[in-house]
């Protein structure tokens, strides 16, 4: 991304994006924003009032990826216990912050890009209603 501005930039924007997801019984796509200018996803917030236990064969993992390309930015939560997963416990705030410092390039998104909320099913699952946040930086 040419012309990236200094992490300590003033002039740099930051805003919050909230996003909601309905009841899920299938794998689904939410978009959550459009990048109107080049930015960087600092972190992300996933809070399901409900939660769900895990399961080795009903389950879902939730994701934030890039549509763009479909590059994960950030996995959020996965309730597949045979595949490294744990019950999503009500009313905890997942915090992903994506990529790993010092390298940022797994957090950018450009102009026009979207970012998208996948949640995965595994088997026969419903997944609550969740919501969360998305920190954002122009850069």
């Amino acid at each position: 991304m040419a012309g990236t501005r200094r992490e300590n930039d003033y002039l740099q924007k930051e805003y919050a994006i909230p996003f909601r997801h309905p009841q899920v019984t299938a794998t689904s796509t939410f978009h959550i924003f459009k990048a109107r200018a080049d930015c960087r996803i600092d972190r992300i917030e996933y809070r399901n009032p409900t939660g769900l236990v895990g399961d080795a064969a009903n389950a879902f993992t939730g994701a934030a990826k890039n549509s763009n390309g479909g590059a994960t930015l950030a996995s959020l939560f996965n309730t597949e216990t045979d595949n490294g997963g744990a019950t999503l416990t009500p009313n905890a705030q997942i915090v992903a912050t994506p990529g790993g410092a010092p390298d940022l390039t797994n957090r950018n998104l450009a102009a026009g890009h979207s970012l998208d909320l996948v949640l995965t099913e595994v088997g026969v699952a419903t997944l609550p209603e969740g919501d969360g946040v998305v920190w954002v930086t122009e850069i």
